[in-house]
């Protein structure tokens, strides 16, 4: 048995994705709008005998439609999750969204086990393989094959985490992150307690390859500045926000 909900939710989604107006399904499937509106409330089903063209027309095949139960291609599945999470308006609904779907992949199918943090990882002979980080304040990080390959970090990127994690280039490197300042603009913030370590302080950030001057002011660079910034923030408000006495159950497997 069928729901007429959820196949009409399907077929929305498709029309959607499809880039038509349900004037321009119901046309092309020789229908009036109103039964395309009432399909995609679930008030009714299409009969057979549209099935084909209605196939047609959206690029999907009927078993898609009634969602008949098929494994998908992990390709094709991840496009069909891009689409849904896409067609939500909100912003902020639209992240809630990702977050609870990268919830799933790092808990292993089987739904965030702790509300506010999950840690996985892989293990196999030669060490760490793989693992996956996952967050309610909205973070979410995944590693595996080459990028864990390496024995160690590039010189010139250790050089720039540790110019960056100074206390002075962090302040500032946090304020850029809201967008260019210029040198009034940061020293009126008090990043740093003087115009002498804020001069010091974005030569060290320029030299390491994090900061850009431009017109505008000062910037982080895009390569390294503003993604590692943006990186260690994120990490350290997810730390933040765990309630460390609920504990965080770990999956280990050996591979």
């Amino acid at each position: 048995m069928f729901d007429p909900r959820e196949v009409g939710r399907r077929i929305q989604e498709q029309r959607k994705q499809k880039r038509l107006t349900q004037e321009q399904l119901a046309q092309a499937v020789c229908i009036s709008v109103q039964a395309v509106s009432k399909w995609e409330n679930g008030e009714s089903m299409p009969n057979i005998g549209t099935f084909p063209a209605l196939c047609k027309t959206l690029g999907a095949s009927a078993d898609a439609l009634l969602g008949i139960d098929c494994e998908p291609e992990i390709e094709a599945l991840g496009a069909r999750l891009a689409r849904r999470v896409s067609l939500i308006e909100s912003g902020e609904e639209r992240n809630v969204a990702l977050m609870k779907v990268l919830g799933y992949l790092v808990s292993s199918g089987d739904g965030p086990w702790n509300p506010d943090r999950n840690v996985s990882y892989r293990l196999s002979g030669n060490g760490l393989t793989g693992f996956g980080f996952w967050s309610r304040s909205g973070l979410a990080c995944f590693a595996a094959g080459d990028a864990l390959a390496e024995d160690v970090p590039s010189a010139a990127l250790m050089d720039s985490l540790r110019t960056l994690l100074l206390p002075e280039c962090w302040s500032i490197a946090c304020a850029l992150l809201n967008g260019p300042h210029r040198f009034d603009s940061l020293l009126e913030a008090e990043v740093v307690e003087s115009s002498q370590a804020l001069s010091d302080a974005l030569r060290e950030l320029i030299q390491a390859g994090l900061l850009v001057q431009e017109s505008r002011g000062y910037r982080l660079e895009e390569d390294y500045g503003l993604l590692l910034t943006g990186m260690i923030r994120a990490l350290g408000v997810a730390s933040l926000r765990v309630d460390h006495g609920r504990g965080i159950r770990v999956n280990s497997t050996t591979a």
